[in-house]
């Protein structure tokens, strides 16, 4: 068996931006992967994350438990270790495993397994620069190793070694007179598609399978390495959203050029599905009221992220209090929308435009259903709990 398909960071069950359809096309992305599988009769080296949480929701299980019911009909097998998303103490491949079952996803942290009668591939437990290194020194017989697996907190591959950093390039650690019959090396956790090689291996990073995240690059791909050539090729990743980023909007003449993109890819005519990412600045105006103007007719087949780039602003207890005391014959409503919608202007990487909380408050106040300190309070809140998320 030369070939081998390189993927890694499923994040199955994710459900991006509030979205149900994005949980679903990582689902779709994952079955897209295993069902090409199959069909080339190609193992899977997966890079870890297969699940986007410990606690992973019922529908990703149920998933997972489809693919491995495929591979066992097609004969497939899928070789895992564990990511810092779905680092548990029996992984979650386990779970869907059935005693005797000779395919389908087997997890190989920590272990050396033979995949073929010429190949021997080790699993990497450990996250930190610091763990990995410590394994690797601890393996026996390092010499018959022809292909590493992790999931690390990994620069991209080029020349970088901070040794107080979480990012560190593994491919200058790496003792290759002890690897010495190392072909390959796979890497997760990074989310971008890279290979480079470095003194004969070849290292791979596969990217994550779908966007998760807004700066990566849209293009997603698995690979196919040969083993016996040590070529490296990239395959798309099929989805049927046309995935749309801006470059940052500064002006009107550049929100002017991005309608016209996504004019010319008919993203405002019935049936075009679409994921858009949009960067701006806070000071061009009606940035969402154009593509929402433009999308009109097709809302349910477009997907928005917009992300607002400025300074970040935090709501103190003295701007609640001061809000709040404002003399009574000032129309408080008014006055707590133009206060918000400063401060969601002004909050960086704010998903302003798809947030239902901010949408669900500022409703309140024009409603008057609820009172503007309480309002007011409520959306600090929120606010932080989004900060806290995104800082982990």
């Amino acid at each position: 068996m030369a070939k081998v398909i390189l993927t890694a960071d499923w994040h199955l069950g994710l459900q991006q931006w509030g979205d149900p359809r994005r949980e679903n096309d990582v689902y779709k992305a994952a079955r897209y992967i295993v069902d090409f599988a199959a069909g080339m009769k190609y193992p899977i080296l997966l890079a870890g994350d297969i699940v986007d949480s410990v606690k992973p929701v019922e529908e990703a299980v149920d998933n997972l438990k489809q693919m491995q019911l495929t591979m066992i009909e097609q004969q497939t097998t899928a070789y895992c270790i564990q990511g810092n998303h779905d680092n548990t103490n029996k992984h979650w491949v386990e779970v869907v495993q059935r005693p005797g079952d000779l395919f389908g996803f087997f997890d190989i942290g920590g272990k050396t397994t033979s995949i073929d009668d010429n190949t021997k591939i080790y699993g990497v437990k450990g996250y930190t620069r610091k763990e990995i290194l410590n394994e690797l020194a601890q393996i026996e017989h390092p010499e018959e190793i022809n292909i590493l697996m992790m999931h690390t907190r990994c620069k991209e591959f080029v020349v970088y070694n901070d040794k107080n950093s979480n990012n560190w390039s593994f491919e200058e650690d790496l003792d290759y007179d002890k690897f010495c019959n190392l072909k390959l090396c796979v890497i997760g956790d990074t989310h971008i598609s890279e290979v480079k090689t470095h003194n004969g291996i070849t290292f791979v990073s596969p990217g994550s399978i779908e966007l998760i995240k807004a700066n990566e690059d849209i293009k997603k791909y698995i690979f196919i390495f040969d083993t016996e050539t040590l070529s490296c090729t990239p395959v798309d990743i099929s989805c049927d959203y046309i995935r749309i980023r801006s470059e940052l909007i500064t002006n009107t003449s550049d929100l002017d050029t991005f309608i016209a993109t996504l004019t010319r890819l008919k993203v405002n005519e019935k049936g075009t599905r679409a994921v858009i990412v949009i960067y701006y600045k806070a000071e061009v105006p009606d940035v969402l009221a154009r593509v929402n103007s433009l999308i009109v007719d097709n809302k349910e087949n477009v997907i928005i992220q917009s992300i607002v780039k400025s300074t970040r602003v935090k709501i103190t207890e003295d701007d609640v209090k001061n809000v709040a005391d404002e003399d009574a014959d000032v129309d408080h409503i008014i006055t707590i929308t133009a206060f918000v919608e400063k401060e969601l202007s002004n909050i960086e990487n704010m998903k302003f435009g798809l947030s239902p909380c901010a949408q669900s408050l500022l409703q309140k106040m024009v409603n008057k259903d609820c009172e503007p300190s309480e309002a007011v309070v409520e959306y600090k809140s929120e606010i932080d709990k989004i900060y806290d998320k995104e800082a982990e």
